[in-house]
């Protein structure tokens, strides 16, 4: 049972595991494996093009680090660039379409307030989460397409909208 929990219309709860996996300390482990395993990690890296050389049958990718440009050559590529990969892609000319739709999702962080992690539905009837993170309830998340991933603010009316779903 969640203390405050509105029992108006439940039918049914949902309670989630997320907060038990730290998604940055999972990427990082993730990337210190594959550096052992002999692979190049360009992390906080700007990805200014590559492309595929099929006669040498390789990857020839230039990237900006530390204001310094380099140049790498690579059997297999992998474009981890998260919310830029369609940007990287076409820097590198790399055609077909774009492979995501830029979504913007928000959330608030608040003093932990309850027990578990649960899923909840709004009165618009989106879902939403809160996700405890050791002492603190990671609230969210609002959706909206965003083209440019490098100039997201969180909006006032996301930060009410969560705060109106959560009070509800």
């Amino acid at each position: 049972w969640i203390p405050n929990l509105n029992p108006k219309d439940l039918i049914g709860g949902v309670i989630i595991w997320d907060h038990m996996t730290d998604d940055r300390r999972l990427v990082e482990a993730t990337i210190r494996s594959a550096v052992r395993s002999g692979a190049q990690a360009f992390e906080n890296a700007f990805v200014q093009t590559y492309r595929f050389d099929s006669q040498k049958n390789i990857y020839e990718i230039n990237v900006e680090r530390n204001k310094e440009k380099q140049s790498y050559s690579a059997r297999k590529l992998i474009d981890a660039g998260g919310p830029w990969v369609d940007k990287i892609r076409a820097r590198a000319q790399e055609g077909n379409g774009d492979l995501i739709v830029p979504v913007a999702g928000s959330h608030i962080v608040l003093k932990k307030f309850v027990n578990y992690s649960v899923i909840l539905r709004a009165e618009d009837r989106r879902v939403f989460f809160v996700i405890n993170l050791e002492d603190h309830s990671r609230v969210g998340t609002t959706e909206r397409i965003h083209e440019d991933p490098d100039t997201l603010k969180t909006l006032d009316e996301e930060v009410e909208y969560l705060l109106c779903a959560l009070e509800r």
